[in-house]
């Protein structure tokens, strides 16, 4: 039987984490799914882990090997080879709510749309399976409204978790970059959310996101943030008829960018790094962006890069 949901997975070096992902997707509600591991070249057990898991309970999956070249070209591969309508992504070390792609279809189907996003929550190993304390209706967003709540943030989509169509990415020629080593997702859902006609939210946090001291984020280098740079400023040339997307998407980027970078980065290489997204330019910008918060701090950063530097690391937000 063809699947409804491909549920695709890369899976690099994460056998201390793999476990509890494949756990949380076998006890979904909804079943009429396949599971694809793309195997990126891990070094480890994940894969041999994942797979004795599926075997055992006897789930639909399929594994994709290649040589290691980042989740990006792994999410690409596994979307290539699905076989269901729809297509939604998880990181092999976090976890969904075991309604979550129940809930999702059924929003999906209930407004016919093409794509649905839940929220999500962050979360540690020691409570990798907390509940979302939140229940409440699906809303329907339309592109201007969608567009302008996403860009400050009043909502926040990520990648993962977020079920599309396989017919609208391959309409829309919808891939991940795999020249982005730094914010590909975010880059991703942009050019998801430009080509959708409508979206549908759900606010309930069914997708927990696994905080780790070895991931991507918490160990990226100047280059590889460079890399999210430059795919958003070719994506910022690209926008057409939405004036203020366009006016913002880039300055913004550069600020969540440095202003991540504070609590990454010792001071030395954030200075660096500022330099190189060329704050000055970009952050200027910001002074009538409509979110208050990010003007103060945009002033002080370009009045006392030092003192926003000891701003971004004493909070964690």
């Amino acid at each position: 039987m063809t699947p409804v949901i491909s549920v695709v997975i890369p899976v690099y070096q994460v056998e201390k984490y793999i476990e509890n992902s494949i756990r949380s997707i076998i006890s979904q509600t909804y079943t009429a799914y396949e599971i694809l591991l793309v195997n990126d070249g891990t070094k480890d057990k994940s894969v041999e882990i994942a797979v004795n898991l599926l075997e055992s309970h006897g789930v639909s999956f399929s594994v994709i090997n290649q040589e290691n070249k980042g989740v990006s070209a792994g999410r690409n591969a596994g979307i290539l080879k699905s076989r269901g309508e729809w297509i939604v992504c998880i990181d092999p070390d976090d976890v969904i709510a075991p309604n979550c792609l129940e809930r999702l279809l059924g929003a999906g189907e209930k407004y016919n749309t093409e794509i649905v996003f839940c929220n999500f929550q962050k979360v540690t190993l020691e409570d990798i399976f907390k509940k979302s304390d939140i229940s409440s209706e699906d809303r329907e967003l339309l592109p201007q409204k969608l567009l302008y709540s996403f860009l400050i943030r009043k909502i926040v989509a990520i990648a993962p978790g977020m079920l599309i169509k396989k017919d609208f990415l391959e309409r829309n020629k919808l891939w991940y970059d795999e020249t982005i080593k730094y914010g590909e997702d975010q880059h991703f859902v942009w050019k998801v959310l430009l080509s959708a006609d409508k979206v549908v939210s759900i606010k309930d946090r069914l997708y927990n996101y696994l905080i780790r001291p070895d991931s991507t984020m918490t160990s990226s280098s100047i280059d590889k943030v460079m890399t999210g740079f430059n795919g958003m400023k070719k994506l910022e040339s690209e926008i057409i008829g939405n004036r203020v997307i366009k006016k913002y998407i880039l300055p913004r980027w550069v600020f969540s960018a440095i202003n991540a970078s504070s609590r990454m980065m010792d001071f030395k290489n954030f200075c660096e790094l500022a330099t190189r997204l060329d704050y000055r330019i970009n952050i200027k910008k910001l002074f009538f962006f409509p979110d208050l918060r990010v003007i103060v701090l945009s002033i002080i950063m370009l009045i006392d890069l030092r003192l926003f530097y000891r701003i971004g690391r004493a909070y964690t937000k």
